[in-house]
């Protein structure tokens, strides 16, 4: 449930035009209901905030809460402003941030963007990832001031059993959230980075992610500790701490997974897939670099080339890399004449992404006939959704916008590069949560898997 819910979060985050904060991932109304509070107005959030036994989850919603209430024309204005003014300077995770954005509310003005990761934590988190990876990348998190617009994510479902659809979506996802605050509070998440390394044929290998932001680590691993509890077989976890980075391992016959919480604004995941399990993580070297303050970025020679033709102040999103060996095998007809490459996303003045990307190979007319095949299957994936969508008309406002999106989709070659370029809708982090959640609430209507899959892989 838990991972799940963070990739909700990071999908949403990516491109939603709210902040990566997760309690803006639900609104006000089915917060305070899930708290079986069913009144919500200035005095009772205000007496949410003088309550000492209050959450600090519920805090910050009540905090939140009466500046969305103040947009009332008859609000008394001057009364949360009463209630606000003292926590703009409070010590507690969030508060301050969160009394800044009401008051801005109160007042008729546009609340500050929550200032960026510096370049420098950036840096540090690039220089932590495996020097061994052969795919790198880093996201970062829109800044955004205030809570998703649903209504803004979703323009096209706004009648007849579309509306009915998001509303049941929106359901599932304020259930998903709420309970992920209740579990872990509240946490921010303002950039990823993550490398992946492949060993032998690329059959095995794993991968770190570096997520930076807020969130409270103490919380996180007691939520561990009680599920390793209710699983009855304690050995399959292990908590530790190296120096003051709190360690927990999991590991059964399947699987193997490692976290390392440095501090509350720094989270690493390792995870792979390999008979080694947790033996091949550099548990004990991210730990040694992190607590020295020294990791210098160190990548291979084809790595580093592409990372260097990356404007990364830029860039909200991008990727370099040295193509896996297991990637051109599988893909042979696509990538295998691909051996290294880039790709960025720009945030255009619209709000939205221009999003391009290089390929490199060794021989020109294989890259050719890639790319060719390429086209090809971009226009059968586009021709099958048009007529899925002719079929179930229910369906068109939840597909338009992708569909628009792979129109965009250019791909072509010269000698031995590949180069393209994509149209991504500021709200792309919706997509594919939106297409997924809906194909669960209105079976009757879903897509054919491999629909939904040329559209979400069209190469």
């Amino acid at each position: 449930m838990m991972g799940e819910s963070l990739i909700f979060m990071l999908m949403f985050a990516l491109g939603s035009g709210g902040g990566g904060d997760l309690l803006d991932f639900t609104d006000v109304q089915s917060y305070w209901q899930m708290q079986e509070q069913r009144v919500v107005d200035v005095e009772t959030m205000s007496a949410v905030l003088a309550d000492e036994d209050a959450t600090p989850t519920d805090k910050l919603m009540a905090v939140r809460a009466l500046g969305e209430l103040s947009k009332a024309a008859d609000a008394d204005k001057q009364a949360v402003l009463k209630v606000l003014t003292p926590l703009v300077d409070s010590k507690e995770p969030f508060v301050g941030q969160y009394a800044k954005r009401s008051i801005a509310w109160v007042k008729g003005e546009d609340p500050e963007p929550r200032p960026k990761p510096s370049a420098k934590d950036l840096e540090a988190d690039l220089a932590l990832l495996p020097h061994t990876s052969q795919i790198v990348g880093q996201v970062r998190v829109d800044n955004g001031v205030g809570p998703v617009d649903w209504d803004v994510l979703f323009p096209r479902m706004d009648r007849g059993e579309m509306a009915e659809m998001k509303q049941e979506m929106l359901r599932e996802m304020n259930g998903m959230v709420g309970r992920l605050l209740g579990m872990i509070g509240n946490a921010r998440l303002d950039a990823v980075s993550v490398g992946a390394t492949f060993t032998g044929n690329g059959d095995d290998g794993y991968a770190m992610i570096v997520a930076r932001g807020e969130y409270d680590r103490i919380a996180v691993q007691v939520v561990f500790e009680d599920i390793a509890e209710q699983e009855g077989d304690g050995d399959q976890f292990n908590f530790y701490s190296i120096g003051d980075i709190e360690v927990i391992t999991i590991e059964d016959d399947w699987s193997a997974f490692a976290i390392l919480m440095p501090s509350d604004n720094q989270f690493i995941f390792m995870v792979g897939d390999s008979d080694l399990g947790l033996k091949q993580y550099p548990i004990d070297e991210t730990a040694d670099l992190i607590q020295k303050g020294d990791a210098q970025l160190a990548f291979n020679e084809t790595v580093t080339k592409h990372l260097k033709q990356i404007d990364r102040d830029k860039a909200e999103a991008w990727v370099a890399m040295q193509v896996p060996v297991v990637l051109r095998d599988e893909a042979a007809e696509f990538f295998g004449p691909i051996e290294s490459g880039r790709a960025t996303a720009i945030r255009n003045t619209e709000g939205n992404y221009d999003v391009s990307w290089t390929g490199e190979g060794n021989d020109a007319d294989a890259l050719a006939a890639a790319v060719a095949r390429m086209n090809a299957e971009l226009a059968e994936g586009r021709a099958e959704i048009r007529e899925e969508m002719a079929r179930n008309a229910e369906m068109r406002a939840l597909f338009e916008p992708f569909v628009e999106m792979m129109d965009s989709i250019k791909v072509e070659s010269e000698g031995k590069t590949m180069n393209g370029g994509m149209k991504l809708p500021g709200n792309a982090g919706s997509m594919m949560p939106m297409m997924m959640f809906g194909m669960n609430v209105q079976h009757d209507h879903a897509v054919p898997a491999d629909v939904v899959q040329e559209a979400a892989d069209p190469f």
